[in-house]
């Protein structure tokens, strides 16, 4: 099996890194815009509340960031609701086997399609509810050879995702996600798993896509005078069929914190947290369970 960060599992990354870089052209009078250049993914778009950089990634959560060239378009169905719609045409990143060529994305030949529907409308709170459904469907290339032969085999890569945002009062607003799809180490979902197999044959049929589900739950709370806090839970994990023997195919996460404010631009937190991986079995080895306990402090430094 393969992850996406098994290529960058590294304690410092001292090369410069691009986030986001992207510029947009809109017509507010017609509720239309075109993004280009890369952000988010449509894909999962949201994020919880936790204090960890990883957002809960490989644990529940997905969608990360990708070049793009990204439509929107907004459509007011009733007073105060919103039906809107988004497609992008994304760069395809693969994740390279051993034996292959590292390039599946590229080698493919044409981008990943990514989609979304959401529905914005009032709720019981002073905030409005907002409801979404999104996925994408691409497809990767991986080379290899067999004796003195090329061969070449393609994978799918897909998902299906619906997400929420519900306030329930002026301090009190849960979102989440639920997710399922195949071949999703990429958009940092399946526990990073991307598809099985190092150096197949034609007739090699454990080479194949790596199926994953999860979700999570979250909610912000406060503020309260100059304190906030954020509690919630993630899990995602793969088909057990998929991954090689004594392999991780669980992962899940409970998460709390607090966070002062000292004022709009500086704040400190303090979150705690609880890990949890879960193995497959290994003939009549069974590697069970391992588990951590987390606890961490942040300086956070807001421009805006």
């Amino acid at each position: 099996s393969s992850s996406n960060y098994e290529q960058n599992n590294r304690e410092n990354k001292p090369h410069l890194q691009t986030r986001h870089a992207f510029m947009v052209i809109e017509r507010p009078a017609d509720q239309w815009s075109i993004l280009a250049g890369q952000t988010w993914d449509v894909v999962g778009p949201l994020n919880p509340g936790t204090l960890n950089y990883t957002v809960l990634w490989w644990a529940g959560n997905y969608g990360y960031r990708v070049p793009q060239v990204r439509f929107t378009k907004d459509i007011d169905v009733a007073d105060d609701t919103t039906l809107q719609f988004q497609l992008a045409i994304a760069r395809t990143i693969g994740t390279g086997l051993t034996g292959m060529a590292y390039e599946p994305g590229a080698d493919e030949g044409f981008p990943t399609l990514q989609g979304r529907t959401a529905l914005t409308f009032p709720g019981i709170g002073p905030d409005p509810i907002t409801v979404g459904v999104s996925g994408h469907i691409g497809e990767e290339e991986y080379d290899y050879t067999v004796g003195a032969s090329r061969k070449s085999k393609h994978l799918d890569s897909w998902s299906g995702c619906i997400d929420l945002t519900l306030p329930l009062d002026e301090k009190v607003k849960v979102t989440g996600e639920v997710h399922i799809g195949e071949n999703l180490g990429r958009y940092c979902g399946g526990i990073g798993y991307t598809v099985t197999g190092s150096t197949p044959t034609p007739s090699d049929s454990d080479f194949r896509e790596v199926s994953a589900r999860g979700g999570w739950i979250a909610a912000a709370l406060g503020p309260w005078d100059n304190m906030c806090y954020n509690v919630g839970y993630g899990i995602s994990d793969v088909a057990t069929n998929d991954v090689s023997a004594a392999s991780a195919h669980r992962n899940s996460c409970i998460f709390g914190n607090g966070i002062y404010n000292f004022n709009e631009h500086a704040a400190v937190g303090l979150e705690v947290s609880w890990w949890e991986t879960e193995y497959t079995n290994s003939g009549s080895s069974t590697r069970g369970k391992g588990d951590a306990l987390v606890v961490m402090a942040s300086w956070i430094y807001k421009t805006r």
